[in-house]
């Protein structure tokens, strides 16, 4: 079917669907902000819209023929159709924007990262059409007060990162005023006849400054432990500075999540809960419907802070005071590595020489119990084989 515009002897036409052959200039935009230390993808996406006063739908629509890009979480990996778009138009290599998205910690923070479904650590933003049904977009209020220009930090989109060490404070995943998930990306939407964004701190819901929100202290354990993670956050770092020396960052963030997961929820958790409350860890309340389906990238932020302190408390004895704290309760090897399918060899191999309690314990020789005694019952064949077994055992 022909269209108006497609003619191609028409030097003006435009085919349908090439928005960048047909809409798209060649040559370098005319407003071209640079992309800011460690900025997020869509932070800097919805700068350059403003600067050149256009709606972000339509700046995406008219660059890539993306209008819905915000449908999906752009921040997470960026498309290589996008991407090369924004670099035409800005002159910044794909390079430096692919790593503008969140998928340049793998190897780093998680050990494999998932384009589509869930990766350790990362915030998912819950979108339905362009609508953000989780908090996952954190921010540190005084960070963006004292910025010449305020940004959204691409290590806030992280579930480890609870606060800011440098102010030591913790993060917000709300605005103050209303309590409504941070979407910077839906400035201008309602509003036929505005083009030009409203700043990044102002809430797309209210409209109160998010600079003015209120954050409570850090505690020192987290203060020192996003200290020493700082250098894998902005440089990539793959090792970082710990109680028990330096290892590898990957793995130290997969105990602590691992820990976090079993001082939230389940039964195999139980004894190192107890573990924990003698050590004053302050637990959070999850409720019964958090227990069933928990996951700790869907944790509010005040429950991920008070469950990574906890962790961090149980990993400052690691490994000597910790291997005895959880023999005081009773907490065996069965529940240390209990769905932990990636973990660390020097973990597993710790827990294993020195948590480790056989499935079945057999009695001494020649013991009966009363219930056998009064039956007349025989003993089960396999537990009397087990029994044997053990005994030669102990006799070599």
């Amino acid at each position: 079917m022909y269209h108006a515009g497609d003619d191609p002897a028409d030097p003006h036409s435009t085919p349908r669907g090439s928005a960048v052959a047909g809409r798209m200039p060649t040559a370098r935009w005319p407003i071209r902000p640079p992309p800011l230390p460690h900025e997020l993808f869509s932070s800097w996406l919805v700068r350059l819209a403003s600067a050149n006063s256009i709606k972000v739908g339509t700046f995406l629509h008219v660059i890539a023929d993306r209008p819905r890009a915000f449908a999906q979480d752009i921040d997470r990996y960026v498309p290589p159709d996008l991407a090369a778009a924004v670099a035409a138009g800005t002159g910044v290599p794909v390079r430096e924007i692919r790593d503008m998205a969140l998928a340049r910690y793998a190897g780093a923070i998680f050990p494999q990262f998932f384009r589509h479904g869930s990766t350790s650590w990362i915030l998912p933003l819950g979108r339905y059409h362009a609508t953000q049904r989780r908090a996952a977009v954190q921010f540190c209020p005084e960070c963006l007060r004292n910025d010449a220009t305020p940004y959204f930090r691409r290590y806030w989109r992280l579930a480890c990162v609870v606060g800011c060490a440098q102010h030591g404070r913790l993060l917000r995943d709300m605005c103050g005023h209303c309590s409504a998930p941070i979407a910077f990306h839906r400035t201008t939407l309602g509003d036929r006849h505005r083009f030009e964004s409203q700043p990044l701190t102002e809430c797309t819901r209210c409209g109160g400054d998010l600079t003015t929100t209120i954050s409570e202290p850090m505690l020192p354990r987290l203060t020192e432990f996003l200290g020493a993670l700082h250098p894998s956050l902005l440089h990539g770092a793959d090792v970082m500075d710990t109680c028990a020396g330096r290892l590898p960052t990957v793995e130290v963030l997969a105990v602590l999540h691992h820990f976090s997961r079993l001082l939230a929820h389940g039964r195999w958790g139980a004894p190192l809960r107890n573990a924990a409350r003698e050590l004053g860890a302050r637990l959070p309340v999850v409720t019964t419907g958090e227990r069933r389906g928990f996951v700790l990238e869907y944790a509010p932020l005040a429950v991920r802070a008070a469950l990574l302190d906890s962790a961090l408390l149980l990993w400052t004895r690691w490994p000597t005071s910790f291997s005895v704290l959880c023999a005081e309760h009773r907490v065996w090897h069965s529940a240390l590595l209990a769905d932990f399918r990636r973990a660390p060899p020097w973990y597993r191999r710790r827990i294993r020489s020195e948590l480790y309690l056989p499935g079945f314990v057999p009695p001494p020789s020649g013991f009966r119990s009363d219930r056998l005694q009064a039956t007349g019952t025989r003993q089960h064949p396999k537990a009397l084989q087990a029994t044997r077994r053990h005994q030669r055992i102990k006799v070599r």
